[in-house]
């Protein structure tokens, strides 16, 4: 997980808002970042090492310029010349599919080899990285209120439709829960885009959202509770309990949330 952490940190997305630096090879590259005259995710334009090449795995064989990051540059030093210049973040998934393409096109040597640069720069950037979780690391969508006013108005409706004979109780009841579960994955799809944004120059990767989609820790599921609305609980005997958990644990949760989270405790 510390490898795959680094690794994503090495390669995430430029750095927007900040001018284009270009350089004439990666050693200037380097050289420039030793120097701090750039950031690791400073958006830079290289000559493409690839350019008029017969065939890559990975490489732009037809521009003649390529955009990426120092990052990137430091990652593809690591891998054989067959492969080509690899220009995309890089998650959990990916790497373990550079892994098997680099071993099926330059063989177990050179696989190996490369497979232990992987694992001392992962180590390295991880650190570097120094990701760590904060409170205020978990920013809750602007929009959830609104989401959970338009859902009580649907409920509303329901419920009237139901008092006139319209809907029998089954069918008030799975209506009931559509909307709860429509507003709980409406919040959970705000709360990851907020995390997820294009950071600027001055941000930081949110630490929160780099463990999630680099595949190293969490879930979808347990960051939408954290930050976004934990949702609807069941019963001791399977039923789906109504009244959902409108809160957050960043919130924090009132009196009858928590008796009602107390069933799906172990």
């Amino acid at each position: 997980q510390d490898i795959t952490l680094g690794i994503y940190y090495l390669t995430a997305n430029p750095r927007k808002g900040a001018p284009i630096k270009a350089f004439k090879d990666i050693f200037e590259v380097f050289t420039a970042l030793d120097l701090k005259a750039i950031g690791i995710h400073s958006e830079i334009k290289i000559p493409n090492p690839d350019y008029g090449k017969k065939s890559t795995v990975w490489g732009d064989l037809k521009s003649r310029f390529i955009i990426t990051t120092p990052g990137r540059c430091i990652l593809n030093e690591i891998w054989d010349e067959k492969m080509g210049f690899y220009n995309s973040a890089a998650n959990k998934k990916e790497i373990g599919r550079l892994i098997s393409q680099c071993y099926k096109h330059v063989g177990h040597a050179k696989a190996v080899e490369a497979l232990d640069s992987l694992k001392r720069l992962g180590y390295e950037y991880a650190t570097k990285a120094g990701f760590s979780i904060s409170i205020s690391d978990m920013t809750i969508p602007e929009n959830k209120d609104s989401h959970i006013l338009e859902a009580r108005k649907q409920i509303e409706t329901v419920s009237r439709q139901f008092k006139d004979g319209l809907l029998t109780s089954m069918e008030r009841h799975n209506k009931i829960i559509d909307i709860w579960s429509q507003t709980t994955n409406k919040v959970a799809n705000d709360l990851f885009s907020s995390l997820g944004k294009p950071f600027h120059d001055s941000d930081e990767i949110n630490p929160v959202f780099a463990m999630l989609d680099s595949g190293a820790r969490g879930s979808k599921d347990q960051i939408k509770q954290l930050a976004g609305m934990r949702g609807l609980m069941a019963k001791p005997s399977g039923d789906i309990i109504e009244r959902p958990i409108i809160s957050n644990f960043r919130e924090g949760l009132t009196v009858l949330e928590y008796f009602i989270s107390t069933h799906g405790a172990r």
